[in-house]
């Protein structure tokens, strides 16, 4: 039992670390905060774990009812660390589905869950069974609270390109409302109704005290994050190995599908974000597409000095001066 549980302390410990080294990596190829912003949420997390590792190593944990009593081993390093991943987790979903994101909000958010964490946390003689539950309850709740925001944002606020950029990560949506709500009933279950004075040495022992300040549920939506993020750093490596190849040929095979649904969602939302007209979006497709502009204005039939002027107002609204320019920022959108 304790090989199999040290076992999967790695793997999770593993699956974080692996997902902070992607979302670096993406944030340097593409520039979005977004992808450093996971990255750092995944280094929070890890080092979360790396605590509950720790006090097994050491074997400072108490056993699961006696946690009860002791509360949080080391709270100036646990809450901080709860409130990070808390934070992280509801900006980079703001972020997500395309939510403005203010610095002076996510900090008056920070500190409001941190006080209001520091306020019901189990610590030393105030730790008890109640303030357990709402210590990790708080937490469960800010999960689902999350999910639900984006709920209601991607209904009421996403324009028409942003939905459906994001129609394509529903599922995973989906999966994490389920994890979330997975998260609050196991807590509920272990903390209020899972009291059992075993025997020292048991399996059932060994069980009851590895489970200690763990989420299996929480856990495995880590890795199911992580797993999420590698594909999309997958995507998105797919795509910059197509740019700036002209995309229209005529290839079958499943990433190259892939590759022009994200071109259809990725030009809608590029010329929605910079307000371009239906002409210009036009113009915009076919000069990703490595059109010259003698070739688009044939397409399109206009002129050559037509489609040099729909560039010009192009690249004003994109902020950039060339083409090779607009391609690369149309890209790293």
């Amino acid at each position: 039992m304790d090989a199999a549980w040290f076992m999967y302390s790695v793997i999770v410990l593993l699956g974080a670390m692996t997902a902070a080294s992607v979302g670096v990596m993406l944030w340097t190829l593409v520039g979005q905060r977004r992808w450093l912003l996971a990255s750092v949420g995944f280094c929070c997390y890890a080092l979360e774990q790396a605590i509950i590792f720790f006090g097994e190593y050491v074997g400072d944990k108490p056993y699961y009812i006696e946690y009860f009593n002791h509360g949080l081993a080391w709270p100036a390093i646990s809450i901080p660390l709860c409130t990070a991943v808390v934070t992280i987790l509801w900006t980079w979903m703001a972020m997500r589905v395309y939510a403005p994101v203010r610095r002076r909000i996510v900090v008056v958010f920070a500190v409001a869950f941190g006080l209001l964490e520091l306020v019901v946390a189990p610590i030393g003689d105030l730790s008890n069974v109640t303030r357990n539950m709402l210590y990790w309850g708080v937490r469960d709740l800010a999960f689902i609270g999350a999910n639900v925001f984006t709920w209601w944002w991607v209904r009421n606020r996403a324009t028409e390109a942003q939905r459906a950029d994001l129609e394509r990560v529903r599922g995973v949506w989906h999966a994490l409302v389920a994890f979330s709500l997975c998260i609050l009933a196991e807590d509920i279950t272990f903390i209020e109704f899972l009291h059992f004075d075993v025997e020292k040495g048991s399996v059932a022992y060994s069980f009851f005290w590895h489970i200690t300040e763990r989420n299996i549920s929480e856990n495995v939506a880590m890795l199911y994050c992580a797993w999420n993020l590698v594909k999309e750093a997958r995507d998105v490596m797919r795509v910059f190995s197509l740019h700036p190849a002209p995309t229209t040929n005529e290839k079958g095979d499943a990433a190259h599908e892939d590759s022009r649904a994200d071109l259809v969602v990725r030009l809608a939302r590029f010329c929605d974000e910079l307000g371009m007209s239906d002409r210009e979006k036009e113009v915009l497709a076919l000069a990703i597409d490595g059109k010259t502009t003698p070739q688009i204005a044939q397409e399109l039939y206009i002129s050559q000095g037509t489609v040099k002027a729909h560039l010009h107002r192009i690249y004003t609204k994109a902020g950039v001066a060339s083409r090779k320019d607009l391609i690369t920022a149309f890209w790293k959108f």
